[in-house]
């Protein structure tokens, strides 16, 4: 995959989606930073984590319908 031949690190690190849905949210929540996805999944993972949540804040295409029906703010914590 692409993290594993690009990401050159020393420190440890676990990549999620070899494991079951259950397995790789276990993982996610105890993780001490998470890059979520939008979505559900990414969601709970960022909310059950301990450490710092990155997530794309623009990810809904300007003037299409999904972004004149949401507030990001109503998805994304303060804390994020």
């Amino acid at each position: 995959s692409w993290v594993r031949r690009n990401l050159k690190t020393d420190s440890p690190y676990v990549l999620a989606g070899y494991h079951s849905q259950g397995e790789d949210l276990a993982i996610l929540s105890s993780c001490d930073h998470v890059i979520m996805t939008v979505g559900t999944f990414g969601w709970w993972a960022g909310y059950l984590s301990r450490g710092q949540v990155i997530y794309y804040a623009n990810y809904a295409r300007m003037n299409s319908t999904i972004f004149h029906e949401i507030n990001p703010r109503d998805f994304f914590y303060k804390s994020w």
